[in-house]
């Protein structure tokens, strides 16, 4: 039973492509204590933008050079 699990989760997690979590919708949560700069893929302007936050969607990205690599197709 947990060979199928961990076999659906790697299969799931696979067809993420890049393209599918820079275009992610990016959240917005409230974490006052965790809180850092963070970078995030804007699908409207299709550049990287900073932001002050918790990085816990999969638009996140924890620089600009890490978003601008993830997300070579945008206009950074």
């Amino acid at each position: 039973m947990w060979y199928v699990l961990i076999l659906f989760t790697f299969h799931a997690l696979s067809n993420l492509s890049a393209e599918s979590v820079c275009r992610a919708p990016h959240d917005t949560t409230i974490c006052a204590e965790t809180a850092r700069k963070m970078w995030y893929f804007d699908n409207s302007t299709n550049k990287c933008v900073s932001y002050v936050g918790c990085g816990t969607g999969l638009n996140d990205f924890g620089s600009a050079k890490c978003c601008k690599d993830s997300c070579p197709y945008g206009s950074n």
